[in-house]
């Protein structure tokens, strides 16, 4: 495990370089410093991208967990993964996935962070990195929407746990999705959710597998930072990825809208 600050004045030229501005490590730093927040934290898997990345987010405090030594072994680190967890209520993870070498890494943080915070966003940033962004799990206020929806007559979504508090442009709407499975289709599904305007426009959105045999699936909506004060609604439903066909509801429609939720 390794941590690094490092200052940028003696990385600009090579920032600008033909050679670097098209590799995918200028991709995630461009998405970094677009998004990025003072304080957030950053862990990475390639100590390749460890080296690109780190002079250019000097606002994060950046982690390595590679297997250069050859060895894994999480349980040495647990003490200062904790702490990391612990200083940082969002954390951006970019996963790299060459070789395998690095997928006993990839698959303990991805767990790690599952279990105790919301994934916000994830993208693939060149054919063998993927970038995400996990958020604390928000205040203790929820709001518990009891829905007993069933899509397709296979899965139903039993209820959603979401912020009670009004939320800001900018914030993170943090929902529980509680599934339920009706019927074992074998078949890959997928889970959108939406955030509307009054008059049906998507400002918001979440596409992510779906996963009814863990129970609790968290997902995290990123507000448009120029979000008005006002009510919104949500959306959430249920498709067949390789068809694009939505699953629908026993009353015929293929979402379910969730009023009233407030931004101030």
């Amino acid at each position: 495990l390794v941590a690094c600050a490092w200052g940028t004045r003696a990385f600009v030229r090579d920032y600008t370089h033909l050679r670097y501005s098209q590799s995918t490590q200028k991709q995630a730093v461009d998405r970094l410093r677009a998004s990025a927040l003072s304080g957030d934290g950053l862990v990475i898997t390639s100590r390749d991208a460890f080296d690109s990345i780190s002079p250019f987010v000097p606002d994060q405090e950046v982690r390595l967990f590679t297997r250069d030594d050859g060895e894994f072994r999480p349980e040495a680190f647990e003490e200062q993964w904790a702490g990391f967890l612990t200083r940082h209520p969002r954390i951006w993870l970019l996963l790299d996935y060459a070789g395998g070498q690095n997928a006993d890494w990839n698959e303990y943080l991805t767990e790690s962070l599952r279990q105790s915070r919301h994934e916000m966003s994830d993208e693939w940033v060149g054919q063998e990195q993927r970038l995400f962004l996990y958020a604390s799990a928000g205040p203790e206020s929820e709001r518990l929407e009891e829905l007993g929806a069933a899509f397709g007559g296979s899965v139903r979504l039993q209820s959603v746990s979401l912020d009670a508090e009004p939320l800001r442009g900018g914030d993170a709407l943090r929902l529980t999705l509680r599934w339920q499975t009706l019927k074992e289709s074998g078949a890959e599904r997928k889970v959108f959710v939406h955030l509307l305007s009054a008059e049906g426009q998507i400002l918001a959105q979440r596409d992510l597998n779906l996963e009814p045999d863990e129970g609790d699936q968290r997902v995290g909506l990123l507000l448009p930072l120029d979000l008005a004060p006002g009510a919104y609604r949500l959306r959430i439903g249920v498709y067949d990825p390789a068809t694009g066909e939505r699953l629908t509801l026993p009353t015929g429609e293929d979402s379910l809208t969730i009023e009233e939720i407030r931004t101030r």
